[in-house]
């Protein structure tokens, strides 16, 4: 690779605190196809001190690039890999996928000239028995995958992961790249799918540019998670109030009556079901370390996320008054 030369693409991989992970998945975004044009990868360290940046700096990869800063969250992480890009197009890579040998070499093909953004297709990673949280995970894949294949499909907010997704990086300079306002889990995608929408930039899928998902969350952290979500979704509606309708707490209420009702504990913050979760919560995360797939699972599993998802939504609202259009939404919450 001659230095300064622009590329046809720059991979960005991010992490934070997953070594093992890493270690796992990024010989795969090191042993890509070759790309027409050339191509580079770096890893964004955020402030990882579990000794990613010295593996790294063990590796002799002529291709590969090493940036480390403090801990600033995962949209800074890779507005910094995009910002230090030499490529024409930035593809976005989380650091627990595992990528198809000729996934770099797809996306920049899907690039060319399209000043676009190329989403790709995340099928779960099998490695022998896969959990109930796995198994969820795969069929919203599924789903998406299914969605975006339809040529006559719109792309929704809610169809936005930048785990295996790719920017011209004339659009991320004219966009402003990812709202580092987003710091914990949750939304920095979504939102900045919304403006790449509302600035009419072209979604595209790429079949072939496959990622394989490698999911080894706990249930805990999972649970945790979805109270994250329900601060992020209130930052995002506040940011954009017209999108509402895409938001958790808005498809909760079509969802079924018992989760409706621990959500509405959660907003309420009741101690009485938060104490009653708790059993249900350690019976879960023991059924998910045994890979227990019982169907009954699938509805056991969100109470608790649900009662998490309202206390996130309690969390960013606070003792202030509920916009209006909100507290209508919720209300509507049996």
């Amino acid at each position: 690779m001659t230095e300064g030369r622009e590329l046809a693409l720059s991979v960005v991989v991010c992490t934070y605190q997953r070594l093992r992970g890493l270690r796992d998945s990024l010989p795969a975004v090191l042993c890509q196809e070759p790309v027409p044009g050339g191509s580079e990868t770096l890893v964004v360290v955020d402030g990882s001190t579990d000794g990613t940046a010295e593996w790294l700096a063990t590796l002799r990869d002529p291709g590969l690039r090493i940036v480390v800063q403090e801990n600033r969250g995962l949209a800074a992480a890779r507005n910094r890999g995009a910002a230090e890009a030499r490529g024409r197009a930035v593809l976005f890579l989380d650091d627990d996928v595992h990528p198809s040998p000729g996934l770099a070499r797809a996306h920049a093909a899907r690039q060319e000239g399209a000043g676009a953004v190329v989403l790709g297709p995340l099928p779960l990673l099998r490695r022998g028995p896969v959990s109930f949280l796995a198994e969820g995970v795969d069929r919203w894949a599924a789903a998406l995958a299914a969605r975006l294949s339809d040529p006559a499909y719109a792309p929704r907010l809610d169809d936005f992961c930048f785990a295996n997704a790719s920017v011209a990086r004339s659009i991320l300079r004219r966009t402003g790249g990812f709202d580092e306002g987003f710091r914990e889990y949750g939304n920095e995608d979504l939102d900045y799918g919304w403006r790449l929408l509302q600035a009419g930039v072209p979604v595209l899928f790429a079949p072939d540019a496959v990622a394989w998902q490698h999911y080894a969350k706990g249930f805990r952290t999972w649970v945790g998670e979805w109270r994250s979500v329900g601060r992020a979704d209130i930052a995002l509606w506040r940011r954009h109030p017209t999108v509402e309708e895409a938001l958790a707490f808005a498809a909760l209420r079509s969802r079924h009556p018992l989760r409706r009702a621990v959500l509405r504990a959660g907003l309420r913050g009741s101690p009485l079901v938060a104490a009653s979760l708790a059993p249900l919560t350690l019976a879960l995360a023991a059924a998910h370390r045994l890979r227990l797939r019982v169907h009954l699972l699938d509805l056991l599993k969100w109470l608790p996320a649900d009662h998490a998802y309202g206390l996130g939504l309690r969390d960013a609202l606070g003792t202030q008054a509920w916009p209006r259009s909100l507290a209508e939404g919720v209300a509507q919450i049996p």
